[in-house]
């Protein structure tokens, strides 16, 4: 039985624990909502990371005015009840990419404040047309099941865990196959976890939805002989995970959500090395990813590019400029497409003839803008770099 305690400081009503966060594990130790909050000292460091402030030059549209919308309506100095379409509005700005809390001095979570907010407010919400591509992608005939059978790695062996993102699975197979294989030729074997990782659920849904997806794979992972590692292909996916021990803190779920979080790895972290690139005149990558709170996770990506490519680009004014994560672009589409045009011309600037991207999602996203704008450029996905031929 889920044991939650009642906060000093809360946004909610009692009897509803179970819909919000009550401690945010955060760079600088586990807090309550508000003291996370509070940690902001309003410096404004942020405000030249965030590219809806960027874009609109708009004191509200940026994070420093989130953290501390959060704070008032604690203290009451704000009625939750009044102004609903202005603090709505300043919540959907919010792309969830962390680049503020990578900025931040205090490493304020603010994209977690976001969220616990529309967790008030309302969950942002995919578009019909958009939720239902997605179902009827899932129903690609040519996905990772069926592919995994022609080879001869698949669910073989202990070796270590595959779990693949929805374009993995679905519309990148290729890529997942290759993947696979790197995973088992490195490890001693391959087997993949079907189950989501609840990232979705976490901001399109609920917290209640997103601990019963998470703890259906953690469940899936343990009742496989868990222990071994489990290797992403998304950035995304990795950095959510890493959030599992605050989903579950203080129930009897907790060790193991634990234990889970500590065991994933981006498909970078075990890669020992890359091809040599010569053809490619100028190698960049971009530091970008949901939920980013540090640029340590970058870290694998950066030396395996380094140490393969004589032609690699070990920074650039544009690596941290963020890419819009989490169907972002669908939700809010004109500026999405303002971002990505100003990510192109970051690139455009640095000459780049290839973008590492370090999800599938961000590299068919980021090709769609650069295909129009700067067709000379092309982004990759650093897990095919390895492809196995």
């Amino acid at each position: 039985m889920e044991n939650f305690r009642t906060p000093k400081n809360f946004l909610f009503k009692e009897g509803f624990e179970d819909l919000h966060l009550h401690t945010i594990f955060t760079q600088l130790g586990q807090k309550t909502v508000y003291d996370s909050a509070a940690q902001c000292n309003k410096c404004a460091y942020c405000s030249r990371t965030c590219p809806a402030q960027l874009d609109t030059a708009r004191e509200d549209k940026g994070p420093r005015a989130r953290n501390i919308l959060l704070r008032f309506i604690m203290e009451n100095k704000i009625d939750r009840k009044k102004n609903v379409t202005e603090i709505k509005d300043a919540l959907s700005c919010c792309m969830l990419c962390g680049a503020c809390t990578k900025e931040c001095f205090a490493k304020v979570p603010t994209h977690e404040h976001v969220l616990e907010l529309e967790r008030v407010y309302g969950r942002r919400k995919l578009p019909l047309s958009r939720r239902l591509k997605n179902k009827i992608i899932s129903l690609n005939p040519f996905d990772l099941k069926r592919e995994i059978k022609k080879t001869e790695f698949g669910g073989k062996g202990k070796g270590a865990f595959f779990l693949p993102s929805f374009e993995a699975e679905f519309s990148e197979v290729k890529s997942a196959v290759n993947m696979l294989r790197a995973i088992s030729k490195i490890c001693g074997g391959a087997r993949v976890l079907r189950g989501e990782s609840g990232m979705n659920e976490y901001v399109y849904s609920g917290l209640p939805a997103a601990r019963k997806t998470a703890l259906k794979l953690i469940n899936e992972y343990f009742a496989a002989d868990g222990g071994g590692k489990i290797i992403t292909d998304s950035m995304d996916i990795f950095n959510f995970v890493k959030k599992y021990p605050q989903l579950f803190w203080q129930t009897e779920n907790f060790d193991k959500a634990q234990k889970f979080a500590d065991n994933i790895y981006f498909i970078a972290d075990i890669l020992p090395s890359l091809p040599k690139t010569k053809n490619t005149k100028k190698i960049i990558f971009t530091k970008t990813a949901a939920f980013a709170a540090e640029d340590k996770i970058f870290e694998s990506s950066i030396k395996l590019l380094a140490k393969n490519s004589q032609n690699f680009c070990p920074s650039w004014e544009g690596d941290n400029y963020p890419l819009p994560p989490l169907g972002y672009e669908y939700i809010k589409p004109g500026e999405s497409a303002r971002y990505l045009r100003r990510k192109v011309e970051y690139i455009a600037a640095a000459q780049g003839d290839a973008v590492v991207c370090v999800t599938l999602a961000q590299k068919r996203q980021l090709n769609k803008s650069l295909k129009k704008y700067y067709p000379k450029c092309k982004a990759v996905f650093i897990g095919d770099l390895y492809a196995d031929k």
